[in-house]
Order: structure tokens, then sequence, then C-alpha cells
């Protein structure tokens, strides 16, 4: 697998609008995390298809993934399978 890098999302890329984003407006809380992922769709892929719940996990900060027990938290590693 080749290198993924992850940068910060610009100014214009958290304040673009989001499918889905007028289904409740105005929303009472919004929780928008943007960054870009610098790869090709093969190598970034297998990365977001092991997301969620019963999977590989949520990708929590470290610091905040600690207070879980262990068989909760996410694997840092992709797996091939």
């Amino acid at each position: 697998m080749n290198a993924i890098s992850v940068v910060a999302a610009t100014p214009d890329e958290k304040a673009a609008p989001r499918p889905g984003g007028g289904i409740v407006y105005p929303a009472d809380v919004v929780m928008n995390r943007a960054f870009t992922v610098e790869g090709t769709v093969a190598d970034v892929w297998p990365w977001l298809a092991q997301l969620g719940k019963q999977r590989a996990g949520w990708y929590l900060p470290e610091w905040l993934e600690r207070l879980l027990p262990a068989n909760r938290r996410a694997t840092r590693d992709i797996n091939p399978a």
C-alpha cells in the first residue's frame, strides 16, 4: 500500500455545504470534521470501508480511545481481509 497523507481542510472546504445539510435547518448542533486525504481511491477505500460500528472502529483520537475498554478500541492498521 502506498503512503496516505491526511491534511487539515481549508477554510473553504470546512464552509462548503454537505449532502443532506439542509434536511434539518437550522440544526441545533453541528459537528463537522473535515480533512483532505491525499491518495488514490485504491489506497484510501480499504481504510474508509473499515470505519464504523462492528468494524475497525471510529478512529477516535488516541487520548480518548485510551479511556475505552481494550476490546472497544479501533485498530490502527488496515486488515487486508
